[in-house]
């Protein structure tokens, strides 16, 4: 019998294919997972929490009961410092949570790209964060003497690194694009071309954006498209927002008394010292309590 080498018979066909499952079988056993030191954080479990799917809708945020959320937290010093200081990552999100915060914001220096830092040192932060029930929102730190296109391009190439890897709470991860106040049209339009980016890629991704010196200038509110869009508000000027059209938070609470409460505004302190019993300390676990009563904003507990 002739054999055609390009097709072999049934046998050898399936021959071939067991030989091929035990050849995958042997190098699965050869190739072991990056050990914790590796990936320079505590292990990740292998059922985590079901975290809260979250979307904008309106000026509200809702989970998937249709629950408003009310966001509030505390910003984070970088992964680097940090990592430099008596407390590490893990310490102060773990501190962060059981003083009742629900969203934390982690800055990422320019210079702390270096080629695994997303998916080693990154990612394993926000996952941390999620399994503790807050809300990460990640934004690069570019440097200061840069011009605004190439602010523009390192954000688009730092996006893209952090949106290809996928986390255990996809609405556990928010992006900020810009860390630089936007005044002009052509600023505002720069964002939204990054929005866009955002979008093509997920577009459940929940994008914050907290610098909207554009919506105060006298030429209109025009809001960012794409949806599943937060804008942060200067508290002085908070009137000056069109907090009925979309959820507005404080990005930057400085011990100020607001009337928060009840607009259903979340707030981050710029400041968190867990052991404080100054403003900054007793006062923002007092309001992170009295605001977890009200809203019940338990991220772990959708179904």
């Amino acid at each position: 019998m002739k054999m055609d080498f390009f097709n072999p018979p049934q046998w050898m066909r399936v021959s071939r294919w067991l030989a091929a499952i035990g050849a995958i079988g042997l190098l699965s056993a050869c190739v072991q997972p990056p050990s914790v030191a590796e990936r320079g954080t505590a292990a990740t479990p292998s059922t985590p929490p079901h975290f809260c799917t979250l979307r904008v809708e309106g000026n509200q945020i809702l989970d998937e009961r249709n629950r408003p959320v009310i966001l509030h937290g505390a910003n984070l010093p970088t992964i680097a410092e940090m990592n430099a200081s008596a407390q590490k990552p893990e310490q102060r999100l773990q501190q962060l949570a059981e003083a009742g915060a629900k969203i934390v914001r982690l800055p990422v220096d320019e210079d702390e790209l270096l080629p695994a830092f997303v998916p080693a040192t990154l990612i394993p932060v926000i996952e941390a964060a999620n399994r503790l029930g807050m809300v990460a929102v990640v934004r690069l730190h570019t440097k200061p003497e840069n011009t605004l296109n190439d602010k523009a391009d390192a954000t688009e190439k730092f996006m893209r690194q952090v949106m290809a890897y996928p986390v255990s709470a996809t609405s556990g991860l928010w992006l900020e694009p810009f860390d630089r106040p936007l005044n002009s049209g052509k600023e505002r339009n720069t964002l939204q071309a990054l929005v866009d980016i955002v979008r093509a890629y997920r577009r459940e991704l929940i994008v914050l954006v907290s610098n909207t010196d554009w919506m105060l200038d006298g030429t209109g509110k025009a809001l960012i498209s794409g949806g599943n869009v937060v804008y942060g508000a200067d508290v002085e000027r908070m009137n000056q927002y069109p907090l009925k059209q979309a959820p507005f938070m404080f990005p930057n609470w400085m011990s100020r008394s607001v009337a928060e409460d009840d607009l259903g505004i979340g707030i981050i302190a710029t400041t968190y010292d867990p052991a404080s019993e100054g403003l900054n300390g007793k006062i923002l676990r007092e309001y992170w309590q009295r605001q977890n009563a009200k809203y019940g904003n338990d991220l772990l507990s959708c179904p």
